[in-house]
């Protein structure tokens, strides 16, 4: 975990900023055009729209949705761990705050939210522990976050992701024709077993086989990664060329 996070310290701010909001993304969503915004960021311009679709802020390709809010958009789990390493990273070097009250954050007052993602200070913690809606959430220090403490809580399976759609309950289904996971109050409103087909993410068979999907899909990934680092050098070799050709432009 710590050369995890040493590799991130050094990260572009800007990659890990919506271009909405100008902050460090809080539930990224993806576009299908792979344009990521906040989900709260999204969500007025889903407001403003007259039908069920909505514009990229970016290239303005249009985007249909399944109903009348973003939360069903693909979440970008990588882009939003991304974020919380560089949060935890830089919390004594850049300003963050108290999703709450504001408060500056630092290493003595800090913790975050594993299941909302939210920043929070000592008192808010607290509160956030308390309530009805989050008292079942789990919230980590951001010490505890620089060492093994989040992989090992994410290896045990224990936490419980609640359901964006509806707060009170948790993600206990995967809709295989909207390949999207869903909660029993989903299955009720939205997902219907009539016209949808569900599979039990508690059923042992299932939590298997996605297990073996993901791991081939990180072995993917770790095979073309070697390319992407190549081409990063290539264009970081090219980038002073074309600075310069765009100052001659402008000058002529």
């Amino acid at each position: 975990m710590a050369s995890e996070i040493t590799l991130f310290e050094d990260a572009n701010k800007e990659f890990l900023t919506c271009s909405i909001c100008k902050d460090i993304f809080k539930h990224p969503k993806q576009l299908k055009c792979m344009h990521n915004f906040c989900q709260d960021c999204l969500q007025p311009l889903m407001n403003e729209a007259t039908s069920c679709k909505i514009k990229c802020p970016l290239c303005r390709e249009e985007v249909e949705l399944m109903g009348d809010t973003v939360a069903e958009l693909q979440d970008n789990l990588f882009l939003s761990n991304l974020c919380e390493l560089f949060l935890v990273a830089n919390l004594n070097t850049v300003d963050v705050l108290c999703s709450f009250c504001s408060e500056v954050l630092t290493e003595g007052n800090s913790s975050r939210c594993i299941d909302c993602s939210d920043n929070l200070c000592d008192k808010c913690a607290k509160a956030h522990t308390l309530t009805r809606v989050t008292r079942n959430h789990q919230v980590i220090l951001m010490s505890e976050l620089k060492t093994d403490t989040l992989v090992r809580k994410s290896r045990e399976g224990n936490a419980k992701i609640p359901c964006q759609k509806h707060s009170n309950n948790h993600l206990e289904y995967f809709c295989q024709t909207c390949q999207v996971p869903v909660c029993l109050g989903c299955t009720v409103v939205d997902h219907n077993q009539r016209d949808h087909c569900l599979i039990n993410l508690q059923d042992g068979p299932t939590k298997e086989k996605f297990k073996e999907e993901i791991t081939e899909q990180l072995n993917k990934l770790e095979e073309i990664i070697p390319s992407f680092e190549k081409n990063i050098d290539i264009a970081n070799k090219r980038m002073p060329h074309l600075l310069v050709s765009v100052l001659l432009i402008k000058i002529f």
